[in-house]
């Protein structure tokens, strides 16, 4: 089928009308590597609207032309095997393949091209120190990302000269000089996002301090030696994902998802910082940050994390009492509660719920335990001291 026409002897567009009317059921084709090079040559253009022409007049969906031009790269770039085995990586990032046609998948690292690159030494030396400066290093190798992907956005580019960009480094780090084609398919969507943007708000979402509290997952992740196992990979993946949103989260995400767990152990090799101070970063709260943000209203604290408080309660009227807020931002949810010294004789729980608005107070005996709230109140029968251990978390 002819879905080309040609307009004014010089651009060649296709034909809008045929296209929407195609099926779309998956054929197998046999294409070599260099028949897909050279059709994702011309993908670009696909995305653009003056590629088509509708001879019967429809207006052209630009939405729809994006979804079919972002799915025939993905489809490109994440294809057949020789031997009619399929394969995909998951949102997730997991490799799998499939022998039935993709009617079943199973999860595949062995054949992960990701896990065919070549293992880096770990940093020399040993404790806490390895694993600090292998953290930073690892910061410091996405800063250049950032940095090589501004510098692209400042001088005009295209989707594919990022792809190409970022995938280059990813290979870089992974050893791996064939892996483009494979690895790609995860650092499609952080590409067009990405030209989306401008230089200066790409600085802006990835700026320092984000980059820092990157580094600390990264850290919290990894063993004591500076490097990923698999299941450290897989734990880092999941605290990007609880941790992040919009832009960071997907620029963390495909790049962490493309190099994999050897890729980042290299990463953290590739460098030369020698820190010596992760103090800041916590790493029992698996990246849960809420803890840090509310306020001991009534109370003594004792001490915080990201995601626990301690606080020894203080006179509210005529009862000692514990009362933590927010800050006007970040609404939280009770997890687990906890009493470390003391009683509080009959206790009483006050709190309001947030749905996007302020609702309450409630009252009861037992505490609002997984409940969206901005304050919570503990107070007890007066005359009795006590400390309480709060666990709280992002809703």
């Amino acid at each position: 089928m002819n879905n080309t026409k040609r307009m004014s002897g010089k651009v060649l567009q296709w034909n809008y009308d045929q296209i929407l009317a195609a099926s779309e059921q998956k054929c197998c084709y046999s294409l070599t590597r260099r028949d897909v090079a050279l059709i994702m040559a011309i993908s670009e253009q696909m995305h653009w609207s003056t590629r088509y022409l509708s001879p019967s007049g429809t207006e052209i969906d630009t939405d729809l032309i994006d979804a079919w031009a972002s799915g025939m790269e993905t489809r490109l770039m994440d294809g057949c095997c020789p031997d009619g085995t399929l394969s995909r990586f998951t949102d997730d990032g997991i490799f799998q393949t499939s022998v039935d046609g993709g009617e079943t998948w199973q999860d595949a690292p062995d054949s992960d091209p990701r896990n065919s690159g070549t293992l880096s030494p770990p940093l020399p030396g040993s404790g806490d120190n390895v694993r600090c400066a292998a953290s930073d290093n690892v910061r410091d190798n996405f800063t250049s990302m950032r940095d090589s992907t501004v510098a692209l956005l400042t001088a005009g580019t295209t989707v594919l000269a990022i792809l190409a960009g970022i995938v280059g480094l990813v290979g870089v780090i992974l050893g791996l000089s064939g892996a483009a084609t494979a690895i790609g398919v995860l650092l499609i969507g952080l590409s067009a996002e990405l030209l989306s943007l401008t230089p200066e708000s790409v600085t802006d979402q990835l700026d320092e301090t984000t980059m820092d509290d990157f580094r600390c997952l990264v850290y919290c992740n990894m063993e004591d030696n500076g490097q990923f196992t698999y299941a450290g990979w897989q734990a880092l993946i999941s605290a990007i994902s609880s941790t992040f949103t919009g832009f960071p989260l997907t620029f963390f995400m495909s790049i962490t998802q493309s190099l994999g767990y050897i890729g980042m152990s290299n990463a953290g090799t590739m460098g030369a910082a020698t820190a010596s101070d992760c103090d800041g970063c916590d790493c029992d709260c698996d990246g849960e940050t809420v803890g840090e943000t509310l306020i001991v209203f009534h109370g003594t604290e004792i001490s915080r994390t990201g995601c626990n408080l301690q606080v020894t309660a203080t006179l509210d009227g005529s009862n000692n009492a514990v009362t933590i807020t927010w800050d006007g931002v970040h609404s939280w949810k009770l997890t687990v509660e906890a009493l470390i010294s003391g009683s509080t004789g009959s206790s009483t729980w006050q709190w309001y719920t947030w749905d996007g608005s302020e609702h309450g107070p409630f009252t009861s005996g037992s505490a609002p335990i997984g409940v969206e709230v901005t304050t919570i109140e503990l107070s007890g029968t007066p005359g009795n001291d006590f400390a309480v251990s709060w666990d709280v978390a992002t809703p």
